[in-house]
């Protein structure tokens, strides 16, 4: 018989419950009755930190500062110094369940062909496989933010524009311009992992999506991409990055900031550029 393993979220559940109630249980069976109010409205609030502060950081200082707090509670209660410096611990380390348990695993990577289906190119478009239209990018793009944010991890966007675009390819017809678009698009597509996320961008760039990569790792591919234009199609290519929570916390601002490091590269005369970073 086949046993389904174990959900990681609902152990952690369980454990947290379990430490809570024993908390719980310690605060109300001990000490006098003031401390039992004390040290339960402690306890609730430190749970309440460790489930809906946003970062990590203010949950250690809530820790901090709960714990302090009702260390100072108990003692005013009438507790003894022993039980109250307990006391102490106990809600510090239930602010630190409570984050631990609100944890998930990291989100699982996309398969391959998943991966591929929802960035392929709509049927009858010029697009190559792989290469998402401007609607579908959004929509990964709101898809990858939500992410980001429930699990705390980078995302970060990358918008590629040929360098001198309007003069070299200004007269030119339209589909000669898409090819070339397209030809380069494919070449960046094969430098991402399946979990990343390439397409249109306006009529005239590109923008690619990294999840969970910090704003280092995102340069690095930036280059490879800036190289395998130059190399490969005899391109100069300009590249503005912006990463998510550090530039900005939604779609449309993180467009808006890679869109201006794109502005400052272009301007500066640098091949890649963020809005504090350039190369």
């Amino acid at each position: 018989m086949n046993e389904r393993p174990a959900n990681p979220m609902r152990l952690r559940a369980t454990a947290a419950m379990i430490w809570f109630a024993t908390a719980a249980a310690v605060f109300v069976t001990t000490g006098e009755v003031a401390a039992h109010y004390a040290g339960l409205a402690a306890l609730l609030s430190a749970a309440a930190a460790g489930q809906f502060l946003p970062s990590n950081r203010l949950v250690v200082a809530a820790s901090l500062g709960l714990g302090t707090l009702a260390l100072v509670m108990l003692w005013a209660a009438g507790d003894n110094p022993e039980a109250g410096a307990l006391g102490a611990l106990s809600v510090a380390a239930s602010c630190l369940v409570a984050r631990w348990s609100r944890a998930t695993a990291p989100p699982r990577p996309m398969a391959a062909e998943q991966g591929r289906q929802l960035v392929a190119a709509p049927a009858g478009s010029r697009l190559p496989a792989g290469v998402a239209d401007e609607q579908l990018l959004e929509r990964l793009a709101v898809h990858e933010m939500t992410r980001a944010r429930r699990y705390e991890h980078p995302l970060t966007l990358l918008l590629i524009e040929i360098d001198g675009w309007p003069a070299v390819y200004g007269g030119r017809e339209r589909r000669a311009v898409e090819e070339r678009l397209a030809a380069l698009a494919t070449r960046a597509r094969r430098l991402l992992r399946d979990v990343d996320a390439i397409g249109l961008h306006g009529d005239s760039q590109l923008a690619v999506l990294l999840p969970e990569t910090p704003l280092d790792g995102a340069l690095v591919v930036a280059a490879r991409i800036e190289e395998t234009a130059r190399q490969d199609l005899d391109l100069s290519v300009l590249l503005g990055a912006a990463v998510f929570p550090d530039d900005a916390v939604t779609v449309e601002s993180l467009l808006h900031e890679a869109g201006e490091a794109l502005e400052l590269a272009r301007l500066e005369g640098t091949g890649i550029a963020r809005r504090v970073v350039l190369r």
